[in-house]
């Protein structure tokens, strides 16, 4: 109970206890105001049992105030406000009150109408903790406090769709998200949590990946005012694939808030394909997001695990004539981009998917990934492929461009020695042959005979046992432009495998023109250089590793080396190798530590191989 002991004649009071469950036992303390004015910052302590503190304040003139309360996260701490017409009033019978939410925070919003005398208690209840607690309580003027929320019946602050919802309809989880020229619509939600009314137009940024996407302002909202746009604006064209969309309020701290810490809000959305990949022609070029970009406008608030943003296309069911099914993607020859593909289960629903991988591939800068499917071992279906972005030299404003292609292969038969007739591409993205072979168990030659002599060729094997798989680190390239490529492979039991004849990067761009062949043997092979002839970050394995990954890498002279492995966020967490090293093949383990020793968690890591004008990136799965 609080009554007032000021401002009118000073008067007793009784106090009675009911008891109405329990055991009977009860504490009673008579606790009495501390004075405290308006732009007062002070801190109190909570004595071990003790429940209440009471703090008197005389406003000056009537005005609005806040009352902002600090403490420890867990458990919480409430705050009331007794207004100067409350002579004798319950704790129960408070009207305003509010308690510390998760970050230990809370504020009090009161419209003082006279200069007389206010209470604002902090109180606890024992089932939420009895120990000594440390509190801090400023009171001041009311500010305003701008800040996104999500009105009741919709699922955040920041919901796409694909089409316009009527004002004032709730805004649930949208079942899919399509990907499509127009882009999708935004539909926002913000409020002004403060006790004063804003006095400039709110602004709002909503971004993509960390990309500015649009920028808008709606009129002042006042104090405790809440608005939602249906739908707020057209976006540009968003790709397929998984993204971050964030909004953030007053984001040129145009208004003067109480805190800009709530201003923004973010997570993450899956957009699904709009159309399948085709092997009647190549896909148009894509442009995929920065890995993490927008992360750091979700904050650690929705709690959602985030994975990499990446672009996206869908592989079709394949005919049943069709037994491997593969995805390559090529950068363009300009700008030798670091990049990751990745083989996912198809897209269902708007957040679960291009999250979890069945296979990925990340060669080395400039260099062709692809990812393949066996269907000699997994039904057919449709399966969604993800495209990282791990460039990490670009401005904000640039994008990787790569090149697509959609590869099915062909069943050559069971012939002990084979030789195809010549193969000539008819498109400049054709970067991507497969051929399903029986080999029966031993070793194997597979040539590959270059016709052209200003493009190179690379040759992959995959066993038999392989469900889903992607480009190897044995794979044989032609050593310069117009030469053959030879690849020696030991099948250990016979079985339906899979050649790919593929476009190693991106330094030449044109077509293919090869002669395949494949006989038992070792003979036909031509020498071998004994040291290397480029310098290369060569792979990692085994890849994913637990607890230690060898790492491989080819210097063709002697020159400074650097080895440095890194988090997905970029921050450096242990080196590997700084030192000048002669010409020859080179590897070092990695044992999954930090630069202090520490044992890092499962996830997913870079090594950063630099050596004169090389600079490449593999991505590496520490799984614990």
């Amino acid at each position: 109970m609080f009554t007032k002991g000021f401002g009118t004649v000073q008067r007793s009071y009784d106090i009675g206890v009911e008891h109405w469950s329990g055991t009977g036992n009860y504490y009673a303390q008579h606790v009495t105001a501390q004075y405290v004015s308006v732009g007062d910052s002070i801190t109190f302590s909570f004595q071990a049992e003790e429940m209440l503190k009471i703090f008197y304040l005389a406003p000056l003139f009537p005005y609005q105030l806040s009352a902002w309360l600090q403490t420890t996260p867990e458990p919480s701490v409430a705050m009331g406000w007794i207004s100067d017409t409350d002579l004798v009033i319950g704790l129960s019978e408070l009207a305003n009150t509010t308690a510390t939410d998760a970050t230990g925070r809370a504020r009090l919003d009161a419209d003082v109408t006279t200069a007389d005398a206010q209470c604002i208690v902090v109180f606890r209840d024992p089932d939420w903790g009895t120990g000594s607690r440390n509190c801090g309580l400023k009171i001041g003027f009311a500010q305003v406090d701008l800040e996104p929320f999500a009105p009741a019946g919709w699922h955040s602050p920041l919901v796409p769709s694909n089409v316009a919802v009527t004002a004032g309809q709730p805004m649930a989880l949208p079942d899919t998200l399509k990907a499509t020229v127009e882009g999708p619509l935004y539909n926002v939600a913000m409020r002004n949590s403060g006790g004063a009314d804003g006095e400039d137009d709110t602004e709002i940024l909503v971004t993509i990946d960390g990309r500015t996407d649009h920028t808008s302002a709606v009129y002042p909202l006042d104090a405790h005012e809440e608005l939602a746009l249906y739908p707020y604006v057209y976006t540009w064209q968003i790709h397929a694939g998984r993204h971050t969309l964030a909004m953030e309020v007053n984001h040129e701290s145009t208004q003067a808030e109480s805190t800009h810490a709530n201003n923004h809000y973010g997570e993450q959305y899956c957009w699904g394909p709009p159309w399948v990949a085709s092997t009647t022609f190549p896909e148009q070029p894509l442009f995929p997001p920065r890995p993490s970009g927008g992360w750091d406008l979700i904050g650690d608030g929705n709690g959602e695990v985030l994975w990499p943003n990446c672009a996206a296309s869908r592989l079709p069911t394949a005919p049943s004539t069709v037994w491997w099914q593969g995805y390559a993607v090529r950068p363009f020859f300009w700008n030798y981009p670091q990049h990751e593909i990745s083989l996912h289960d198809p897209l269902q629903g708007t957040k679960d998917g291009f999250g979890e991988q069945l296979a990925w591939s990340m060669a080395f800068q400039n260099y062709t990934n692809y990812v393949l499917i066996n269907l000699n071992l997994t039904p057919r279906r449709p399966f969604d492929i993800g495209i990282i972005d791990w460039t990490d030299y670009l401005e904000d404003w640039q994008y990787s461009e790569l090149d697509l292609w959609y590869a099915e292969s062909q069943t050559l038969g069971t012939a002990g020695t084979l030789t195809l007739p010549p193969y000539v591409s008819d498109e400049s993205g054709d970067i991507l042959q497969l051929y399903e072979w029986y080999f029966p168990a031993g070793w194997w030659m597979i040539h590959a005979d270059n016709l052209s002599e200003y493009s190179s060729i690379a040759v992959a094997f995959h066993q038999a046992d392989e469900v889903y798989t992607r480009r190897p680190n044995d794979t044989a390239i032609s050593p310069n432009y117009g030469e053959d490529a030879w690849l020696h492979v030991f099948v250990p039991t016979a079985g339906w495998c899979c050649v790919a004849v593929f476009q190693p990067d991106s330094d030449v761009y044109s077509d293919m023109e090869y002669q395949l062949s494949m006989y038992p043997g070792v003979s036909g092979v031509p020498d071998l250089p004994t040291l290397p002839t480029t310098t290369a970050l060569v792979g990692a394995s085994p890849n994913p590793f637990n607890p230690q990954v060898e790492i491989a890498f080819d210097l063709a002279a002697t020159a400074r080396a650097r080895l440095g492995i890194f988090d997905l966020k970029g921050a450096l967490v242990r080196v590997l190798v700084d030192a000048d090293l002669a010409a020859g093949h080179q590897s070092v383990t990695w044992d999954g530590r930090d630069n202090a020793g520490r044992a890092l968690p499962s996830g997913a890591y870079v090594a950063r191989f630099e050596a004169g004008d090389v600079r490449q990136s593999h991505k590496l799965m520490l799984v614990r």
